[in-house]
């Protein structure tokens, strides 16, 4: 209670009503039932009661927030969605698959424009190829009333498109079609399957849907369609080989094609995931992704991608608010993009933003929920909230969803110690997979828990590798400042919480009273002064 100070306090049942704008009556339940935080000063009869606005706000948003994290096996008797399984590819060359995703997420893209149906993203559906279902199972899981299946066979130019609707209740299929034609006439064929499929669905729930005016593609042509589908095949991997050759790809196709703004947007943002994944963390790639930025300002200025682009590029120079306009522009012009909403989210949870942020986080769950990303968000909204406990959960999901992703290993042993759980974390720490291992986040992981310990050689855990990750990461930077908070090094943990500050963390009371791993740094005046200079 010591943040809280004389100006900050409410007296009397009345006032806290007051403040909370609901009846006494209604407030005095709280306190019994919900754990609203009252105090009380105990007199020789009786006692008066009191309560600090600072603590009602934060017991207020943090009522606000999911009561449980969602699991992978979680099930719900009712559905009201709809997911687009992966296409199938038939065909004699494995290398025209790209067809068969092109028309799954451009059928996705079509549906999520309806009014009224609540269409799983193509992110989380991507999550499923190449895994057998239990259709019914997945169905219940997900609260879906629907799934599509597809396929699309091609021989030489030829395409067959095959189409089914299966009712998840009773797991039976309830419409179906083939839809032919020649890979010229691509987008006329996704245009007659978002129709055909939109009216089967109208039939099926009875009520009309607001139908797509657009296709996903339809300002492009259809080798601009391939470049960019074969592109984000070489990126999915993260791995270096992969994201050169993507940048290899989208370059000849922009030699090739000329300006296509689809093309710069996607090179520019492959550039940065050199940066993200820690292949190459010099000035060189932000510089590229800028360079992108500026070639589309001059040929298509509103094109959904060059905001998306801009938001990540202000993201990366810390200049947050900058991000959250140009992310909200590409929201308003390319709706249920989860990798746009994604980022918008993080940007506004670290500017101490959570009510703007909540809103988005539950509409992401309900149109990604296969995304370990989305299965974390209300974990890093707690956590930054100062509900620890309550954050833990989430990030166990993650794991559990994807347990080689090293981010999600630091993020479990980060809220562990800030929790103040003192049990071994060694399997978190050092995977069977001696690649994982050496991964930059999980020697930050590593340093942490040697910095528990108070090990004097912690440091000796960390490659050179993080070092310059975390000169340009807000992320990096502030568990390195956890960790010298940790062994007593205070001018250390200092210097990179200012990098990270500087780099765009702004979330002033999460530093200045929520997080305890900085209580060493509290009464340093160059603390003082930091967390004074963010706005």
């Amino acid at each position: 209670m010591g943040d809280e100070t004389d100006s900050d306090r409410i007296d009397s049942w009345k006032a806290i009503a007051s403040h909370l704008k609901r009846s006494v009556r209604t407030v005095k339940r709280w306190e019994a039932d919900e754990g609203l935080p009252v105090h009380r000063h105990l007199h020789q009869r009786q006692s008066t009661v009191f309560a600090y606005r600072s603590e009602l706000d934060r017991w207020r948003s943090m009522r606000a927030l999911p009561a449980t994290p969602p699991t992978p096996t979680m099930e719900s008797a009712a559905g009201d969605g709809l997911l687009v399984l992966p296409f199938d590819h038939i065909g004699p060359d494995a290398g025209d698959a790209w067809l068969a995703d092109g028309f799954g997420e451009a059928l996705i893209a079509d549906l999520s424009a309806l009014q009224g149906l609540r269409v799983i993203s193509s992110t989380s559906s991507r999550m499923l190829k190449g895994q057998p279902q239990d259709l019914r199972s997945l169905g219940r899981r997900h609260r879906l009333a629907y799934l599509i299946e597809g396929s699309c066979r091609n021989h030489g130019p030829r395409l067959r498109i095959s189409v089914r609707i299966v009712d998840v209740q009773d797991d039976a299929s309830i419409w179906s079609a083939h839809f032919d034609g020649v890979i010229d006439q691509a987008f006329e064929l996704q245009a007659r399957l978002a129709l055909a499929v939109t009216k089967a669905l109208e039939q099926a729930l009875g009520r009309p849907l607001a139908r797509p005016t657009r296709t996903l593609a339809e300002s492009e042509d259809v080798a601009t369609w391939q470049c960019l589908l074969l592109a984000r095949q070489q990126t999915l991997g993260w791995r270096p080989e992969g994201l050169q050759a993507a940048v290899e790809l989208l370059e000849k196709g922009l030699e090739t094609l000329g300006e296509q703004p689809s093309l710069l947007a996607a090179l520019g943002r492959t550039w940065l995931q050199f940066r993200e994944a820690a292949v190459d963390l010099s000035p060189a790639p932000l510089e590229q992704a800028r360079r992108c930025a500026r070639r589309l300002e001059q040929c298509a200025p509103e094109h959904p991608g060059a905001y998306q682009l801009l938001g990540w590029i202000r993201y990366a120079e810390g200049q947050l608010q900058s991000a959250i306009d140009a992310l909200k522009q590409s929201d308003r012009a390319r709706p249920e993009d989860p990798e746009t909403l994604g980022l918008l989210v993080n940007c506004l949870l670290i500017s101490d933003r959570a009510e703007e942020a909540r809103p988005m986080i539950i509409h992401l769950q309900s149109i990604d929920p296969l995304s370990p990303l989305t299965a974390c968000l209300p974990g890093w909204d707690r956590a930054l909230q100062g509900d620890f406990e309550g954050a833990l959960p989430y990030y166990q999901t993650m794991h559990a969803m994807d347990p080689d992703n090293p981010v999600g290993r630091l993020f479990l042993v980060w809220l562990n110690l800030l929790a103040g759980h003192h049990e071994p974390l060694d399997t978190l720490v050092h995977p069977d997979d001696p690649g994982l291992a050496t991964q930059p986040a999980l020697q930050v992981a590593r340093f942490l828990v040697a910095a528990r310990a108070g090990r004097d050689d912690a440091e000796r855990e960390l490659g050179s590798a993080v070092t310059r990750l975390a000169r340009v990461s807000e992320m990096i930077a502030r568990f390195l400042a956890d960790g010298h908070a940790l062994l007593g090094r205070n001018d250390e943990a200092l210097r990179w919480l200012k990098v990270s500050v500087d780099s765009g963390f702004s979330h002033r009371r999460f530093l200045e009273q929520l997080n305890p791993l900085l209580e060493p740094l509290r009464s340093e005046p160059g603390f003082r002064a930091l967390v004074r200079s963010i706005q």
